[in-house]
């Protein structure tokens, strides 16, 4: 089995590894949760509000805290193990501040992003819960991030799109329409699979910064904001 293979794998199985006490986290609790490859990312929310982190892993919430019971929100879709799958990454946050926790996902780079509103309830895509809507028709690069960039109360999805560098931020009007691009750089030649992307505050002036690769090495893009 070949690097590639292996990690598909592991991302298919999914570990959840509950911390057991121990002063220096050594021991672990191992719980599997699935053994079928459907997407590279995972994470996790409170999606039924009672209180506990449930996990969202490819098409499926598996309910917190014993992670035996799952519920579908997106159509299922397992992948070959030994090639990428078209669920790459897995945010939650409240996009439509409803009070509930919906779910992000960023397919393969250069395709959709979609985020699925939590319909509270309903928990299963079969009855009909769980709305898609479209956040960017392109989102390039490997490694986006969703963070809050600009200092307002909704996170931004940092990636690249259409050569540029940039982010989308949700419509304050209407949380249910595509996103607006909003580039920072001028227009070069970031592509899909172009690698590294990263967002701190590397000047410790309290605002958050991106660093990205570069023709040549490295680019520090420093947050000037007022």
């Amino acid at each position: 089995m070949n690097l590639r293979s292996a990690s598909s794998c592991l991302g298919a199985l999914c570990v959840l590894c509950a911390l057991c006490g121990n002063a220096f986290g050594q021991n672990y609790d191992k719980r599997w949760l699935s053994g079928i490859f459907y997407g590279e990312g995972a994470n996790f929310g409170d999606f039924n509000k009672d209180g506990k982190l449930d996990v969202v892993s490819g098409p499926y919430i598996y309910d917190g805290p014993e992670f035996t019971v799952k519920h579908e929100f997106m159509p299922r879709e397992p992948s070959d193990p030994l090639h990428y799958s078209k669920n790459f990454f897995a945010y939650t946050s409240d996009f439509n501040k409803d009070g509930l926790t919906d779910i992000l996902i960023i397919g393969f780079p250069g395709q959709e992003t979609f985020w699925y509103e939590n319909p509270g309830a309903k928990k299963d895509a079969a009855q009909g819960g769980w709305k898609q809507h479209l956040v960017l028709k392109v989102t390039d690069n490997e490694s986006p991030v969703l963070i809050n960039v600009v200092g307002d109360d909704a996170p931004e999805l940092v990636c690249m799109s259409g050569g540029y560098i940039g982010y989308a931020t949700p419509e304050s009007s209407d949380p249910n329409q595509p996103w607006k691009f909003i580039p920072i750089s001028p227009k070069g030649d970031y592509q899909r699979f172009t690698h590294g992307l990263g967002v701190g505050d590397i000047n410790g002036d309290g605002k958050l910064d991106m660093i990205v690769p570069s023709a040549v090495g490295v680019a520090v893009l420093l947050n000037t904001a007022p």
